[in-house]
């Protein structure tokens, strides 16, 4: 169990209270490794410790670039972070990858962490169900737009609009879609259809969530129901999620060219007379040549920038991405024996479960769920009702702590994994990844591949890096001959 600890995160343990805060080896002390009242002209300031940020202040430092590193938290890896407690790692946001994500597996490959891949079900050996038959069906009806299972309409996965015929298809809302694919299915196979669907947007209103990036999960997965599981809910890593994006922390402050500063909120970013200042909530004052933004879709109207976002991004950043559900963590006792994968809809907050192995010191079994945030709930009811959810799926299960993040209420956050609505991409995505003048901006949210995911921050990550150190090359040159 870690030493370290973050002030995010809550737990539960039944018969007892909620705490607040939970260990996590990303937490970062001291805050900062500046000298008080230091100023110097940086070539690069990152806003953001997240698998974007950390990605590209790694890039930027090894290639001689000095570089700020500001996070709003007392932690690194943004919407991704792991919490020992008991013995088991605890996943608290993004989790699941594969071998077949790109720049994933390149890092992976690079930390030497390849093998480092575990399954994460403890019920792998379970036969295959009516329910998964008919799941599998649904969802390939759902998928099959064109007669060649969505092949004809997204052929480049990683560049999902360059067939401009896919936009009647981008226009559509996850209820449209199940209105054309209604008399093609039975009625059971709509019930679990919708609830596979809410698994992957968590949204519940289905008219205001985009069918399309439900069809790119499905053709980054290869274009069938059995890749789509094993890309997004099978296979993390062995040591947990921090563990990785610690290598790049390391990686980063081994350079010595890595400034940060943690609990920094930033307040607002200036960019006047050829360099950029960010300004933090306290006043203190930063500058560089150029800026990144790590900060997601829902975030970036909480900054002020000077000159002001462009039309495109500040209504893009208006409308924002629609994911707004929960995941929570079961810690059960060793006693239970029944497999933990469930698909419940539509009266329940809890809509899936799935087994999360066992802790092999006692035994104890985890379970992780997704479903619905209720924001009129304090953090105690919250705990109870997800408790009573989890009893009710599995009646006198021996639920022993109940564990979860509410990334709707975070304010670095505020949702959790990107999910568009109707008619946005093919309207905002060029203009998201557009730079404003020495201000970049990178962040999953408008990744090209796996959007939202940890392999789609690292994309963008490297993308902005390439770009500043490329610009900045010449400067750097001079440096290192001084």
């Amino acid at each position: 169990m870690s030493l370290k600890k973050t002030a995010e995160g809550h737990e539960y343990e039944v018969g007892d209270g909620v705490s607040h805060g939970l260990p996590c080896d990303g937490a970062i002390t001291p805050a900062s490794n500046m000298a008080q009242g230091a100023s110097k002209t940086f070539d690069a300031i990152i806003i953001g410790a997240g698998f974007a940020g950390l990605t590209a202040a790694r890039d930027l430092t090894l290639a001689g670039c000095q570089v700020l590193l500001l996070e709003g938290r007392d932690r690194i890896g943004g919407r991704t972070w792991t919490s020992n407690v008991d013995g088991h790692l605890y996943e608290m946001g993004g989790t699941w990858i594969h071998w077949e994500q790109p720049h994933v597996y390149r890092e992976m490959a690079r930390y030497n962490l390849h093998r480092d891949f575990v399954v994460t079900s403890d019920a792998t050996d379970q036969p295959r169900s009516v329910s998964d038959r008919l799941s599998n069906e649904a969802f390939e009806v759902y998928c099959n737009v064109d007669g060649e299972q969505g092949k004809a309409t997204i052929p480049f996965p990683h560049d999902s609009l360059r067939n401009t015929d896919a936009r009647r298809y981008e226009s559509l809302a996850v209820a449209d879609r199940l209105e054309q694919v209604r008399d093609s299915l039975t009625k059971v196979q709509i019930c679990i259809l919708k609830g596979l669907i809410e698994g992957i947007v968590g949204h519940q209103d289905f008219a205001n969530v985009g069918f399309f990036d439900v069809l790119r999960w499905w053709a980054l997965s290869g274009y069938t129901t059995a890749g789509l599981y094993d890309f997004t809910e099978v296979y993390k890593i062995k040591q947990g999620q921090t563990h990785f994006s610690l290598q790049f922390f390391k990686e980063c402050l081994a350079s010595q060219r890595l400034s940060y500063v943690f609990k920094a909120r930033v307040a607002s970013v200036s960019d006047k007379n050829g360099s950029v200042t960010a300004t933090l909530s306290d006043g203190r004052q930063f500058r560089g040549h150029r800026l990144i933004s790590t900060l997601p879709l829902n975030v970036l109207r909480e900054v002020k920038f000077d000159p002001p976002l462009s039309t495109a991004r500040d209504e893009a950043a208006r409308i924002g991405q629609v994911h707004n559900g929960a995941k929570i963590h079961f810690k059960i006792g060793a006693s239970e024996t029944r497999p933990l994968s469930t698909l419940r809809y539509s009266k329940s907050r809890i809509v899936s479960t799935l087994g999360d192995g066992r802790t092999e010191s006692n035994g104890c079994r985890h379970m992780v769920a997704f479903g619905r945030n209720n924001a009129s709930l304090s953090t105690v009811d919250d705990a109870r009702s997800f408790y009573s959810e989890a009893r009710e799926a599995f009646p006198n299960m021996p639920v022993e702590k109940v564990l979860w993040h509410d990334w709707s209420r975070d304010e670095f956050a505020k949702g959790g994994w990107c999910m568009y609505r109707p008619d946005f991409a093919f309207r905002y995505l060029e203009a998201l990844r557009k730079r404003e003048g020495n201000v970049l901006f990178a962040n999953a949210d408008w990744a090209l591949g796996w959007r939202g995911f940890i392999d789609g921050a690292i994309e963008e990550g490297t993308r902005v890096a390439f770009e500043v150190k490329n610009e900045l090359a010449a400067s750097l040159v001079t440096k290192a001959h001084l």
